[in-house]
């Protein structure tokens, strides 16, 4: 397996469908939608879904705190993260272990180093 990226966030019944729909999308343009009960979710094995995450990182300046964040969020070669779901919806990335609802990410990869490194090279530019 090479990438696979999965989303997940919960609608409350208090919450516009869209909106949350519009807060992943906003970070993670390429995904694939469906939507199941309550429950939205978004997959893609393609690596360039991550572009637009990676494009608002570099923009809002939080690399270094994002490798750190990435770095305690991996285990092998899964990268499990919780972004704040209004924080999104601005088109903003905020990681957040303690966020209500939040959006659930899983990057599945045998390349994260590969990746970070990438990343890594945002701080040089």
């Amino acid at each position: 397996m090479g990438f696979l990226l999965e989303i997940r966030a919960e609608i409350e019944p208090t919450e516009d469908k869209e909106k949350v729909i519009k807060a992943i999308k906003n970070i993670f343009p390429y995904v694939e939608i469906s939507v199941e009960d309550n429950i939205i979710y978004g997959k893609s094995n393609d690596g360039s879904s991550l572009d637009r995450f990676f494009e608002l990182i570099k923009v809002q300046r939080i690399v270094d705190a994002a490798l750190r964040y990435l770095d305690r969020s991996t285990t092998g070669n899964v990268v499990e993260i919780k972004l704040n779901r209004l924080a999104a919806y601005r088109n903003s990335v905020n990681f957040s272990s303690s966020a209500r609802l939040p959006i659930y990410v899983k990057i599945t990869t045998e390349h994260w180093e590969r990746i970070r490194r990438e990343l890594e090279k945002c701080i040089m530019s």
